[in-house]
């Protein structure tokens, strides 16, 4: 039971760690674009969001892992909403 917790905690953070890097960067980056390291107290929340409590929350609510959105093409939806009529000229 623990190491399917940490393999969660694992992949959460993972998949966490572009959107840190770019918000990071948005934080930090001088106006020239340089890349800087700073240490301040939007970084610090910031990575302790990241490190902490996201992890924690996605364990303790696992319903957000997953996508509430359902994605159809538009020709699904219209052999849904024509069904009888494509499926009899299918038969033929």
């Amino acid at each position: 039971m623990r190491t399917h917790q940490l393999i969660n905690i694992l992949t959460a953070e993972l998949s966490a760690l572009p959107v840190l890097i770019v918000a990071y960067y948005a934080i930090t980056a001088k106006p020239t674009g340089e890349w800087q390291l700073v240490l301040n107290l939007p970084v610090c929340w910031l990575i302790s969001s990241y490190l902490i409590s996201y992890p924690l929350l996605l364990s303790a609510i696992p319903m957000l892992r997953r996508n509430p959105f359902k994605m159809q093409s538009i020709s699904v939806q219209a052999s849904l909403k024509y069904h009888s009529h494509l499926n009899e000229r299918a038969a033929r």
